[in-house]
């Protein structure tokens, strides 16, 4: 299949995305992924994803170029103060 196939709408190939972010609940479930295309864009999606569905518990796993690799346990309850939060 051609590579220019699955170019974004910026005219990037999805090779250009080198960072994966998953996040998995105890049970097996993927809650969620994504790539991103910089580390700190890994970081933000996993905050973002925290805010709005967060209350799960699990691993959040972001890896990335030259076996770049971390994993991260999630509690529910951790996320409990966002969404109380009185800012």
């Amino acid at each position: 299949m051609d590579k220019h196939a699955f170019r974004t709408s910026r005219g990037r190939t999805c090779e250009d995305k080198v960072y994966s972010l998953s996040i998995k609940a105890d049970d097996g479930r993927t809650l969620f992924e994504t790539r991103v295309e910089q580390m700190h864009q890994a970081f933000q999606q996993l905050i973002d994803w925290s805010i709005g569905d967060g209350g799960y518990n699990g691993w959040a796993t972001i890896s990335g170029p030259n076996g770049f690799l971390t994993n991260q346990r999630i509690e529910g309850s951790d996320f409990a103060w966002i969404e109380n939060c009185q800012c």
